[in-house]
């Protein structure tokens, strides 16, 4: 296998059942990397019993030119979920600029090598590919699933104070960086969304995408989904209220210390003036010397 030490974007991509799916998107992939670009995808996948691991296994093997564009696949034991595959993913990842995406073709490879572009360009933190900014859309959606989609975003911005306009975009590119050091819940299955609350001053910027409906498979969009989504943002809002909270307490004990210390230096202050004006004017002291003697009596 060919080294991988100069890798600049990591791809990740779980999976679960995407047997249909997987070996058409690693493909496209491969035909839209960015240019003068060292790409790894890296396929999450979450024990498919129909055999997505294998697939991206078989096709990587079945690649001539392996230098530019390299896979792994990370099989896990058991269905953990979404996010902490994505986790897992980007654990492993090698490269300094991680992308997260979607195996059924809803994020289209085509949008790769901009999103790498702008992260670079606008040297920003994180790239989101929105739905719902100007010039983004959906399609192949039902009313019901964009009303669904439109109510989960709307908790997501106005609880957790958020801005972006599609902060649950499984679409994104980030500098890794970033997240050194932040302890992920991974519970549901909105990692972006974990990542801007946690990240503090992190800069985002979006671009706007067509979101494609899945051609193959089935979705995985369900009532436990929908729980897990809930449990999530509460998760997310206890945490910014935490963090406001210990921020408040910072503040409070810094002033605190600072009151102390400007309480002691105006009492040295003057305990230096009275001992100075003391010597002087009884001992008949020179005014230098008297003044060393206040020092010395006001540190003591």
């Amino acid at each position: 296998m060919p080294s991988v030490r100069n890798t600049e974007v990591s791809i990740v991509i779980p999976t679960y059942n995407e047997s249909e799916n997987i070996q058409g998107i690693l493909h496209m992939i491969k035909e839209h990397l960015p240019k003068n670009t060292t790409v790894e995808a890296i396929v999450v996948d979450d024990n498919s019993p129909d055999g997505t691991g294998k697939i991206a296994e078989d096709y990587f093997k079945s690649l001539k030119e392996k230098t530019r564009y390299t896979i792994s696949v990370i099989n896990r034991k058991t269905k953990e979920g979404l996010s902490s595959a994505i986790l897992k993913g980007v654990e492993q990842a090698k490269g300094k600029i991680v992308i997260v995406m979607d195996s059924d073709f809803s994020h289209p490879p085509q949008l790769i090598p901009k999103l790498v572009d702008v992260l670079k360009q606008s040297k920003t933190d994180i790239v989101v590919a929105s739905r719902y900014l100007n010039g983004g859309t959906i399609q192949g959606w039902s009313l019901k699933r964009k009303i669904l989609s439109k109510i989960g975003t709307i908790i997501a911005k106005k609880g957790l104070g958020i801005k972006q306009s599609d902060p649950m975009s499984g679409f994104f590119a980030f500098n890794k960086d970033i997240i050194r050091g932040i302890n992920f819940d991974a519970i549901g299955y909105k990692f972006l969304l974990e990542m801007i609350v946690k990240v503090k001053d992190a800069s985002i910027k979006e671009i706007p995408y067509t979101f494609l409906d899945r051609q193959n498979g089935k979705s995985k969009l369900g009532i436990k989904t929908i729980l897990e989504f809930t449990h999530a943002v509460w998760n997310l809002y206890r945490y910014g209220k935490n963090e406001q909270r210990n921020e408040k307490r910072a503040s409070v004990r810094f002033m605190s210390k600072a009151a102390r210390f400007f309480s002691v230096g105006a009492i040295g202050l003057g305990v230096n003036y009275l001992m100075s004006i003391l010597f002087t004017s009884s001992l008949n002291m020179w005014y230098l010397h008297a003044t060393i003697l206040g020092i010395v009596f006001s540190i003591t």
